[in-house]
């Protein structure tokens, strides 16, 4: 039988919209919603754990990108990086409602 403490690298993903939150680490979910997933590393026998690596996803696409790890983290612009993920989160909940008012 195998079990977590046989494992070298232990993951997971937790959705925390499923949980009502209004932020999680910092980020504002009200704003990225159901597109953030945070992705944790529960066990590394190789290198540090208990680390969360937040994730958007385009549920669309099937793609996620890795989110900056700060929700403050600023581009060399100096604009704030998660405005693009925020605008993304918006432009995809237009898309699906532009969808689904379409195939009616």
């Amino acid at each position: 039988m195998y079990d977590n403490k046989m494992a070298d690298l232990v993951m997971g993903l937790v959705k925390p919209t499923n949980f009502n939150l209004p932020t999680f680490h910092g980020f504002n979910l009200e704003a990225i919603g159901q597109y953030f997933i945070a992705h944790y590393l529960m066990k590394n026998r190789y290198g540090p754990a208990d680390r969360v690596l937040p994730l958007f996803v385009n549920p669309i696409a099937g793609m996620f990108w890795d989110m900056p790890l700060s929700p403050l983290e600023r581009n060399s612009a100096g604009t704030l990086v998660l405005d693009y993920f925020t605008a993304e989160a918006q432009r995809l909940d237009n898309l699906i409602i532009e969808y689904a008012t379409n195939s009616k």
